[in-house]
């Protein structure tokens, strides 16, 4: 996957996201979640990630909101590690 998707917004319009990553989780085997920004200010030097739940067809990439308060949190700690992760691993090199 390139680092940027093309998607539509709920008002029709196309926008760009950059991808952070893609992921699954053990509790959810059959759903894939995408990391994604559009590079908007989170304040002290940070931007604003979102995750989504991701589906791909032959012609476009979907991405859907995670309602669920579970899923919610068992995603954002999934993805909280793997950053973590990311890290020690870049602090090792």
């Amino acid at each position: 996957m390139d680092n940027t998707l093309s998607v539509k917004a709920p008002n029709n319009e196309d926008i760009e996201i950059s991808v952070v990553d893609t992921f699954t989780v053990e509790e959810y085997p059959n759903k894939q979640y995408i990391a994604y920004t559009l590079y908007e200010d989170a304040g002290e030097g940070l931007i604003k990630v979102y995750i989504s739940s991701l589906s791909e067809n032959e012609e476009s990439y979907r991405l859907d909101e995670v309602k669920d308060e579970e899923e919610i949190e068992i995603v954002n700690e999934a993805f909280k590690n793997m950053l973590a992760e990311s890290e020690e691993e870049v602090n090792e090199q």
